[in-house]
C-alpha cells in the first residue's frame, strides 16, 4: 500500500478514537443528568455516520481508488469535527442548565432565607409592641422569655435582674419548654457568668458548656450550651436574659445580632414597667414609715371585705393610736416625732402576721386589717402590741422617749356584715374607749 494511503489510514484512526472519545466523554460528564432521547438519537447517529463512514472508507482503501479515498477522509474530517464540536455544544447547554439550576436554587435559598428573616423581624416587631402595650413586670419579662425561646428554639429562658444592693441577681421569670423543672434558677453559675454580663456589658455565648472552664465537665445534664444577653439601658445594664440548652449550641451571628436587638428594645419595656411598679408602690406607701397608706388601706379593706362576705369567714380591724405623741412632738420637736413614728411602724411590722395589711392611717393613727380573724384573735393581737409598745422607747438627744399605744379591736364572724366604714367607725370608737 502507498504511503498516503497509509497516512490516511492512520488519520481515520486517529480521528476514530477522536469521535469516539468526544461521545464517551459527552455521556461521562452527563450521565447523571437525565439526557433526552432526542440527545441520545443524535448520538447515535453521528456514531453510526462515523462508523459507516470508516467502513466504507477501508473498503475503497482495499480496492486502490485513491482519488475517492482523499475525498471521503475530507468528508470523515468534516464529520469527526462536526461531531466533536456537537459535544461541545452539547456541553455548553448542559453546563448553562445547571447554571441555571444552581441559580434557581440559590433563588430558593435566599428566598427562604428572606421569608424566615422576614417572619423573625415580625416576630420581633410583635413581640416589642407586645412590651410596649403593658406595664406590667411580670407580663413584660413573660413575653419576652417566650419570643425568645420561639425565636431560637432555646430549652429554658431566664431573665435575671441585679437586686437593688447590686450583690447578687433576683430571678424573676422562668419559660422552661422541654424540662420538668426550672433548673435554670438553681445553678450559680449561671449567675456569676450574668454577673460577668452586667459587668462587661457584653453578651457571652458558651458553645458546649462541659468543655467551659466556668463549668466544667460536672454540669447538670439539662446545661450543656447557653447564651447571655445584656438588657442595656444606654450604660447602664438593668438585667440579663439568658438561654439554655439541652444539647451543644453555637448561636448564629444573626441570632445573637437578632437577640441583642431584642434584649435591647426589651429594656426599655423592662424599665418602663420597673418605673410603673416603682410609681404605683409609693402612691400605696407612706413615705415616712413605708407602711401602707390610706388609698391602699381603702382598696385592701373594701376587697377583704367583699371576700368575707362571699367565703363567710371573718375580718377584724385594728385602730392604733399613740399616746402623748403631741407632747412629745411639742417638747422634742417634729424630727422626733418622725422618729417615733417610724420606730413605732417597726414595732408593727415585727408583730403583725404575713397575711396582715399594716396602715399609717393618718397623723399618729394606725390601722391593721387582719383578714380570717375573729375579735377574740384580734384583741389577743392588740394586747400583745400593747405589751410590747410598753417595753419600748426611742431615743433622742439623749432621752429615752417612752412609746406608749392604745388599740381599739371591731369585727365580724356572722350575721349582717358591716360596710368598710361602719368596721372603721366601730374600731374608732372602740379605740376611744379604751384610751379613756
Amino acid at each position: 500500500m502507498p504511503a498516503v494511503y497509509f497516512a490516511i489510514g492512520l488519520l481515520n484512526l486517529i480521528l476514530s478514537i477522536v469521535v469516539v472519545g468526544a461521545v464517551v466523554r459527552f455521556w461521562w460528564r452527563h450521565r447523571h443528568e437525565g439526557l433526552s432521547i432526542g440527545w441520545w438519537l443524535l448520538a447515535l447517529a453521528f456514531g453510526a455516520f462515523a462508523v459507516s463512514e470508516t467502513l466504507e472508507f477501508r473498503r475503497l482503501i482495499s480496492d486502490g481508488e485513491a482519488l475517492n479515498n482523499l475525498e471521503l477522509t475530507s468528508r470523515f474530517v468534516f464529520m469527526g469535527i462536526l461531531i466533536y464540536g456537537l459535544s461541545r455544544l452539547f456541553d455548553d447547554v448542559l453546563s448553562a442548565k445547571q447554571k441555571l439550576l444552581d441559580e434557581a436554587q440559590n433563588t430558593i435559598r435566599l428566598q427562604a432565607e428572606a421569608m424566615r428573616q422576614g417572619q423573625e423581624l415580625q416576630l420581633l416587631h410583635n413581640t416589642l409592641q407586645s412590651l410596649i402595650g403593658t406595664l406590667e413586670l411580670e407580663k413584660v419579662l413573660q413575653e419576652l422569655c417566650q419570643s425568645t425561646r420561639d425565636l431560637i428554639g432555646a430549652d429554658s429562658v431566664s431573665v435575671r435582674l441585679p437586686t437593688p444592693m447590686a450583690d447578687g441577681f433576683r430571678f424573676v421569670v422562668d419559660f422552661a419548654s422541654a424540662l420538668k423543672s426550672k433548673p435554670n434558677r438553681l445553678d450559680p453559675r449561671i449567675d456569676a457568668l450574668c454577673w460577668k454580663v452586667v459587668q462587661a456589658g457584653r453578651p457571652a455565648i458558651i458553645e458546649d458548656a462541659p468543655s467551659h472552664p466556668m463549668f466544667g465537665p460536672e454540669v447538670p445534664p439539662w446545661l450543656k450550651a447557653l447564651g447571655a444577653f445584656p438588657l442595656r439601658r444606654g450604660p447602664e445594664v438593668i438585667g440579663v436574659l439568658t438561654t439554655v440548652f439541652e444539647k451543644p449550641r453555637l448561636l448564629t451571628v444573626a441570632e445573637q445580632r437578632l437577640l441583642a436587638a431584642l434584649a435591647d428594645q426589651a429594656a426599655i419595656a423592662v424599665h418602663n414597667a420597673q418605673l410603673h411598679e416603682r410609681a404605683e408602690r409609693n402612691a400605696r406607701t407612706d413615705s415616712l414609715t413605708g407602711l401602707a397608706n390610706r388609698r391602699h388601706f381603702d382598696e385592701i379593706l373594701n376587697a377583704e371585705v367583699r371576700r368575707a362576705q362571699r367565703n363567710q369567714t371573718p375580718i377584724s380591724l385594728m385602730m392604733i393610736d399613740l399616746d402623748d405623741f403631741k407632747v412629745h412632738n411639742d417638747r422634742y420637736g417634729h424630727l422626733a416625732g418622725d422618729v417615733i413614728l417610724r420606730a413605732f411602724a417597726d414595732l408593727l411590722r415585727q408583730q403583725a402576721r404575713v397575711s396582715d395589711l399594716v396602715v399609717r392611717y393618718g397623723g399618729d393613727e394606725f390601722v391593721v386589717v387582719m383578714p380570717e380573724t375573729n375579735t377574740a384573735e384580734a384583741e389577743h393581737a392588740a394586747n400583745r402590741i400593747r405589751e410590747a409598745a410598753s417595753h419600748y422607747s426611742v431615743e433622742w438627744d439623749g432621752v429615752h422617749i417612752p412609746i406608749r399605744a392604745s388599740v381599739g379591736v371591731a369585727g365580724w364572724e356572722q350575721g349582717r356584715l358591716p360596710e368598710p366604714e361602719e368596721l372603721i367607725e366601730a374600731a374608732d370608737v372602740a379605740l376611744y374607749a379604751h384610751k379613756n
